[in-house]
């Protein structure tokens, strides 16, 4: 059974089944609701919250004046299939149960403030809420909150202020935010995404007790406002979505991009089905993606590899960004030999690998070469060879003495 819920300007919540069959029509039992810009459905309480125009508020279902989501109704069905009441059509109204107490609506400056964008992370059940550059987070579990005394009025709410605010996180306001859960073991905090008008991504972790964030790490940018995040668990990774027409996966192990799409139109929200889909909407356009496996992580550096090369059987040879170059196992990635050029203001310009005499060739930019032994690791220099300016080495390849005329091993 699926059911889709749709906020109207008849002020009343329309649900559909899976046909697109129109099963009720429920009035918001709100005076004060106003338009409705947003909604969103959380599973765990089989519950729907709204923003807009009349602020933020969680409802949930009355069927024959009980309210739906009480304990003993949860845990009699299993399903939230089996304990979808929606549509009963006369037998049901819709209960105001929460109602967020909104900080910057109190600002005379911002007397109309509306809420556009929600994120809700279901395990925990806390609402980030961004206005301008500052996330606020609610804490909306039915087990920190009260009901009124009376579940079939849709006067008695639970009115419930921010449980953390976190400010300033961008230059301009924030258009999408995401949360990623660490491992309980980790001594980290969880991860918050967000992007803004400011084209940018960042990636900030949240203090154990949640009551700050700091910047873990700018994982780049669009070129237009950054307008949807979803985290993709199964790969540890972040999926963005931007008005340029861009949408790209970021992996949150290096913060690399895994990869990237581009569309003709702007996106304007994003959101991961499986491990396998996700599917994003234009302004007239709904386009399902399908993830295939793209790659593993082999090995993690400081610092950014520049060059690989093939050095024989079940081995590759690394050159990083830094100036050291590594000897790896390509079936274990296990490091072989590690070695990082002698204190120079020199940079590594090009290394080569001979496996026949384990050793390893290293041009500087100031033309010497140094020549190391690959049997230890780390690995230890042997020669440096040096030639006059206008005999500077620039390049250097490997070849047999035979080609050479000159025995036969490698030169």
């Amino acid at each position: 059974l699926k059911l889709y819920f749709g906020a109207c300007l008849d002020r009343c919540l329309k649900v559909y089944d899976e046909k697109l069959v129109l099963c009720n029509s429920l009035p918001w039992g709100s005076k004060e609701q106003g338009t409705v810009a947003m909604l969103v459905y959380n599973p765990k309480w089989d519950e729907l919250i709204s923003a807009g125009a009349g602020g933020i508020k969680v409802w949930c279902c009355n069927v024959d004046g009980k309210v739906q989501v009480e304990e003993d109704i949860m845990e009699k069905y299993s399903t939230h299939a089996e304990r979808i009441s929606w549509k009963k059509k006369d037998r049901v109204i819709l209960v105001k149960r929460l109602e967020l107490d909104l900080p910057f609506a109190k600002d005379p400056k911002t007397p109309d403030a509306w809420v556009p964008k929600l994120h809700l992370n279901i395990e925990m059940q806390l609402l980030f809420v961004f206005w301008s550059a500052n996330v606020y987070v609610y804490d909306i579990d039915h087990k920190s909150q009260q009901y009124g005394s009376d579940p079939k009025s849709s006067n008695e709410f639970s009115r419930v202020g921010p449980k953390w605010i976190y400010k300033g996180l961008h230059e301009q306001p924030i258009t999408a935010v995401c949360t990623v859960e660490v491992p309980s073991n980790s001594k980290g905090g969880n991860l918050v995404v967000t992007g803004s008008g400011d084209t940018k991504v960042k990636v900030w972790k949240q203090e154990p007790s949640g009551e700050s964030v700091t910047l873990v790490r700018y994982i780049g940018n669009h070129t237009k406002p950054v307008s949807s995040i979803a985290h993709h668990k199964w790969s540890n990774s972040v999926i963005t979505a931007a008005l340029d027409g861009t949408v790209q996966m970021w992996s949150l192990d290096s913060f690399e991009p895994m990869h990237r799409a581009k569309l003709t139109t702007g996106v304007l929200s994003l959101t991961v089905v499986n491990q396998h889909q996700f599917f994003i909407y234009t302004e007239m356009e709904v386009k399902i993606f399908r993830l295939v496996h793209m790659h593993d992580t082999f090995a993690q550096y400081n610092s950014a590899v520049v060059a690989i090369a093939n050095a024989g059987e079940h081995a590759i040879l690394v050159q990083s960004e830094d100036g050291s170059a590594r000897l790896m196992d390509t079936r274990t990635a296990e490091s072989l030999s590690t070695t990082v050029p002698a204190f120079s203001t020199q940079g590594l310009s090009q290394t080569i690998y001979s496996r026949k005499q384990r050793r390893l060739f290293m041009l500087l930019t100031n033309g010497e070469i140094h020549v190391y032994c690959t049997k230890t690791n780390p690995s230890v220099r042997k020669e440096v060879w040096t030639t006059t300016q206008k005999e500077k080495a620039t390049c250097m390849t490997l070849c047999s003495s035979a080609a050479l005329g000159l025995g036969g091993s490698e030169r």
